[in-house]
């Protein structure tokens, strides 16, 4: 069965697998803060998803980035801690619906708080642009989204708390008004290796909204 190989592959690599039906995305990352915080050992979380995968093509993605990316996540994780001052960093430049040339917090927001917010419109803020082991990557006001991430025990557990939101866009201003509350700031790679490979359609209905 597809589940017993996933379980044989689990444990062939050391990992324990959790099945609490369907929380959905964030539903799901919010079990994740939840077990986080009786695990004060645990420091950085990985987060993906079954429809988001590597991309194993040669090429570049829309924005001109590669797409291909050896050894994606052992250099990703080198890279963050790296970066102590980085709550998290995502994966892939380019996504499916768009990119981080904006901040997506910005489609969420009020006119009052986009006037407030982004003086100067939706344009991501970055201040820097670092590398590590070969992986070029920015930092600065990187928007929050459920797309593969790393992502600090501290970042997370202050983005989901018990009653934290369950939708996406809430989330991304959630983290946008907590991250210029705290001067955290975050990063994206310079490189576009993940690739949305959507097969599994479910009504709304049966996802965990919170």
């Amino acid at each position: 069965s597809p589940c017993g190989g996933r379980d044989a592959l689990a444990r062939r690599h050391g990992f324990t697998v959790e099945r609490h039906g369907n929380l959905g995305i964030t539903g799901s990352r919010g079990f994740v803060a939840a077990w986080l915080a009786e695990r004060p050992s645990v420091e950085t979380v990985l987060h993906m998803e079954d429809d988001m995968l590597f991309d194993t093509r040669d090429g570049a993605c829309r924005n001109g980035f590669r797409t291909r990316v050896e050894r994606l996540v052992p250099r990703a994780l080198a890279a963050l801690r790296a970066s102590p001052d980085l709550a998290f960093l995502k994966l892939s430049f380019t996504e499916f619906y768009g990119d981080h040339r904006e901040n997506w917090a910005w489609h969420n927001l009020g006119e009052a708080d986009r006037a407030a917010l982004f003086p100067h419109g939706p344009a991501t803020r970055f201040d820097e642009v670092r590398a590590h082991e070969g992986l070029a990557y920015g930092v600065g006001e990187v928007f929050y989204s459920n797309w593969p991430a790393l992502m600090t025990r501290e970042a997370l557990l202050a983005l989901l708390p018990d009653d934290a939101p369950r939708a996406e866009s809430a989330l991304m201003v959630q983290w946008l008004r907590l991250a210029r509350a705290r001067a955290w700031r975050s990063g994206v790679l310079f490189a576009s290796p993940i690739r949305h490979h959507r097969v599994h359609h479910y009504a709304a209905h049966e996802r965990f909204e919170g």
